[in-house]
């Protein structure tokens, strides 16, 4: 049985994993799913890879399990970069 607490009663405990993150899809995996939607960045200071982050956080902030990335810029003059990506529930 479950373990008892001081008053004598179950008790359980519970662990949330937030190490969820959603994945990246190709546009080739992507082609027999729905989209619920997408997500956007801007002024992502640091590399290609910093910008794919952030789209990856915005999009499992809004519940998505997946993401496909539209685009992604970077003015030659800037560091900033900004993406588009549609995401999957």
């Amino acid at each position: 049985g479950l373990p008892r607490s001081p008053r004598g009663n179950d008790s359980i405990f519970v662990v949330v994993d937030r190490s969820f993150a959603a994945q990246p899809l190709s546009a080739e995996q992507a082609e027999n799913l729905q989209s619920s939607g997408t997500v956007s960045i801007s002024g992502v200071r640091g590399s290609l890879d910093d910008a794919t982050r952030q789209l990856s956080q915005k999009a499992e902030d809004m519940g998505a399990s997946h993401y496909r990335v539209i685009g992604v810029q970077n003015p030659g003059d800037s560091s900033l970069w900004s993406g588009t990506a549609e995401i999957y529930r």
